[in-house]
């Protein structure tokens, strides 16, 4: 459950910086608004607040900062390749131990 949850959240944080891209607002003077952009999980756009992703310049306007974007999704690939190497161990620790 928690892994479906996560690709979802994944999908949901991709699909807001799309919009971000789709209208250029790749820098302060084209910032926007999350209503104009039709984003409705603040949840979701306010971690990428938090991790400097979107960046706010005030009355509600942000706009995507592209390298900390690049950033944030190289950390989270890097910490799935590490989770998946660590179940490829233990499933190879399993099988060793079961010989």
């Amino acid at each position: 459950m928690a892994g479906e949850e996560a690709i979802i959240i994944h999908m949901i944080q991709k699909k807001i910086i799309r919009k971000f891209r789709d209208q250029c607002a790749t820098d302060p003077r084209q910032a926007t608004t999350l209503e104009s952009l039709g984003v409705k999980n603040r949840k979701i756009a306010k971690c990428l607040i938090r991790k400097k992703v979107l960046v706010g310049v005030g009355d509600d306007r942000f706009y995507l900062d592209e390298d900390a974007a690049e950033q944030f999704f190289k950390k989270k690939r890097r910490a799935a390749y590490a989770v998946l190497i660590i179940a490829i161990i233990a499933a190879l620790i399993a099988i060793l131990i079961t010989k």
